[in-house]
């Protein structure tokens, strides 16, 4: 993820990351979502799929990708 990270900066690139079902992914390895996501510009979470929740998602990012 590091050498993707550079060859998007070094072309003006964002990364997204489907996180669809991050938190099971970390429960699972016990890495935090913070070290999976560190190299990326925008993560979403599905609240269905890692939660179990009846619907819905999260997009995060800085407040400026977000606000592009």
């Amino acid at each position: 993820m590091e050498d993707i990270r550079k060859i998007a900066d070094d072309n003006n690139l964002v990364i997204h990351l489907d996180g669809a079902r991050i938190l099971n992914t970390c429960a699972a390895t016990g890495v935090s979502p913070a070290e999976y996501t560190k190299h990326v510009d925008s993560v979403n979470m599905c609240l269905s799929k890692g939660l179990g929740c009846p619907a819905g998602s999260v997009l995060s990012g800085s407040a400026e990708f977000i606000a592009k």
